[in-house]
């Protein structure tokens, strides 16, 4: 599966597994999803530039992840699309 598939197919079960509509992602008024946004960021920097050398899958949530979550590895990282 591509990139923007996996994005999408996450984006997917967020709607349909977790009822993470559109609605629902506007009541993070808190600055939260741009926090995660960040890690995101972040964390595709440091594979980029080879300082994570680990498999994502092998990797917590990344530093500064506003929510008490238990997704790892891929959960993690395909939002970002890395």
């Amino acid at each position: 599966m591509t990139g923007v598939g996996l994005i999408a197919a996450e984006r997917e079960r967020q709607i349909v597994g977790e009822g993470y509509s559109a609605a629902h992602d506007d009541r993070h008024d808190d600055a939260s999803l741009v926090a995660a946004a960040c890690c995101y960021a972040a964390l595709a920097r440091r594979q980029a530039d080879g300082t994570i050398t680990m498999s994502v899958d092998d990797l917590p949530p990344p530093e500064g992840w506003p929510w008490d979550h238990d997704a790892t590895g891929s959960r993690v990282t395909i939002p970002c699309g890395i």
